[in-house]
């Protein structure tokens, strides 16, 4: 039975394991670099700092900031001698620190968080994610005490936060938020809430995970329940979308679209790009109008396929 840290582990290797594209990407780091990071001068040279103590994360953050930010960064590695003996992993960025910060809209000495990181939806899912991957704490749903947390170091950044949080449409989360000893916390102790949170933050499988024991614990209410599950449905969809999307744009830039000899993957490919989150049946249903066919929902799918094939063998 999964015990409070392995399944905060697990939740936050999922976040980092979800696909992102260059606008939710950036939300996602600046969420986590505002809460998580460290910034020292040396030399005159600005140096931020970056650490984790599991070493999947570090190298998945360090490999968004290479493709989002083309900034390359340095892992060292050491070793707590305390009474619970953990590696420490640190990420340490020494060039160009002043334009990370400016692309991920982070200024030190303000605690506001920059309203072009949240204006659309899944650019506030994915800060929330990425603020809840550096300091973020949920219970197992074997636990008898449901209990998910953000911890932070400032007030202000704390009450930003809150307010984010609670004025998220469909969640009704109302976060609580008190104070522990030098620390600012921020907490939800709804199952059904932190169910609907970690559907938010992308832990889909986690969230399954989750539900699946809880269900077996509770009577839960089941029009909640519904909605979370076709939210997950719907974020698998859009992982879908993007992986469709990357395969297409591959293919156009080996060799062009219009040079595809085969007509419905030629189209299916420029209907996809117009209609960037569109379902299976919706692509089905555009794709039998402008072909003037019945063209189905499994048939959709396999075209996919042999677009991923093609786009393999580029």
């Amino acid at each position: 039975m999964q015990n409070n840290i392995s399944f905060t582990s697990d939740v936050k290797r999922e976040i980092c394991s979800k696909e992102f594209d260059s606008i939710s990407a950036i939300s996602f780091l600046s969420g986590f670099v505002r809460i998580n990071a460290t910034y020292k001068i040396k030399n005159k040279n600005e140096i931020l700092i970056l650490t984790s103590y599991d070493s999947f994360i570090i190298k998945i953050i360090l490999s968004l900031f290479e493709k989002y930010l083309s900034s390359k960064g340095s892992i060292l590695y050491s070793e707590e001698k305390k009474l619970k003996k953990r590696n420490k992993y640190t990420l340490y960025f020494e060039d160009n620190v002043y334009e990370i910060l400016k692309i991920l809209k982070i200024d030190v000495f303000n605690s506001e968080i920059d309203s072009s990181l949240i204006d659309k939806q899944n650019k506030i899912y994915s800060y929330i994610a990425g603020v809840f991957l550096a300091c973020g704490r949920v219970s197992s749903a074997s636990s008898t005490n449901y209990h998910l947390e953000i911890e932070l170091n400032n007030a202000n950044l704390a009450l930003n936060l809150q307010k984010l949080l609670n004025s998220i449409k469909n969640a009704s989360y109302n976060f609580r938020l008190i104070k522990r000893r030098t620390k600012y916390v921020l907490y939800i102790k709804r199952s059904d809430l932190i169910s609907s949170f970690l559907v938010m933050i992308g832990a889909v499988n986690s969230y399954i995970s989750y539900e699946n024991i809880r269900v077996e614990r509770e009577f839960a209410n089941n029009e909640n329940r519904i909605y979370n599950l076709d939210t997950a449905n719907y974020s698998k969809t859009i992982n879908s979308c993007i992986a469709q999307i990357e395969n297409i744009k591959k293919i156009e830039r080996v060799i062009g679209i219009k040079n595809i000899d085969n007509e419905k993957i030629r189209i299916l490919c420029e209907e996809r790009l117009n209609n960037k989150e569109a379902s299976l049946q919706e692509l089905s249903n555009i794709m039998s109008k402008r072909l003037n066919t019945k063209v189905s929902r499994s048939n959709i799918y396999h075209l996919f396929n042999k677009i991923k094939q093609l786009s393999e063998r580029l």
